[in-house]
C-alpha cells in the first residue's frame, strides 16, 4: 500500500518540479490523514501509532 502512496508522491514532485511541498489536508476522523502523510513525509507506514484527536502536524 506504501507504494501507491510513494507512486502519487513522485508523480506529484514531477508534475511541480520541487523537491518540497506544502499539503493541506481534510476528512473524516480515523480515515488516514495522518497515516498519508506518514507515507509521503517517510516512505514507511507503522501500525503503532497513537490515535490523535484534533490535529496533527508533521515537520
Amino acid at each position: 500500500m506504501a507504494g501507491i502512496f510513494r507512486r502519487i508522491y513522485d508523480w506529484l514532485l514531477r508534475l511541480f518540479w520541487a523537491t518540497e511541498m506544502d499539503i493541506t489536508m481534510i476528512g473524516l476522523q480515523n480515515a488516514g490523514k495522518t497515516s498519508l502523510l506518514r507515507v509521503l513525509a517517510g516512505g514507511e507506514f507503522t501500525v503503532e501509532y497513537v490515535h490523535l484527536h484534533n490535529f496533527a502536524a508533521q515537520a
